[in-house]
């Protein structure tokens, strides 16, 4: 419903207002979550993921035309993961002031009550706005 700006600090993970869900203990899900951000520098990276109370947990998460630190050029990167808060920290996103996508969808099966949430993370110190765009969008069932 609203742009939501990622400063906690250096890749300090912050949930996604909105793209979070309660989660029983003895349920399982499966969730797809579509979050568009901009970043206002190139130098600026990020890292994304997602968190839940405990449990198993299958994912992919794809981005689109990013730029790979190690690489320093335009990649599209797809990856699996099995465990929460477990991205590279990138260290530019490809282009400024543009919207990017990343696509996170898999299943979770609980065995804690909680909360289970998309993530952002950005790569430098506060207030470098790394910008979660309103429309982003996720579902679960």
């Amino acid at each position: 419903t609203a742009n939501q700006t990622i400063n906690a600090g250096a890749a300090t993970f912050v949930n996604i207002t909105n793209l979070t869900f309660p989660v029983v203990a003895g349920t399982d899900y499966a969730f797809f979550f579509y979050i568009t951000f901009r970043s206002a520098a190139a130098t600026t990276g990020w890292k994304s993921g997602v968190n839940h109370p405990g449990g198993t947990l299958d994912f992919w998460a794809t981005s689109d035309v990013i730029a790979n630190g190690a690489a320093g050029v335009a990649t599209h990167t797809e990856r699996h993961n099995t465990a929460v808060n477990d991205m590279t920290l990138l260290t530019a996103t490809i282009t400024a002031a543009v919207d990017l996508a990343i696509r996170i969808e898999g299943r979770y099966l609980c065995t804690t009550n909680g909360t289970f949430a998309a993530r952002f993370a950005n790569e430098l110190a506060a207030n470098t706005n790394l910008v979660i765009q309103k429309g982003s969008w996720g579902w679960y069932f």
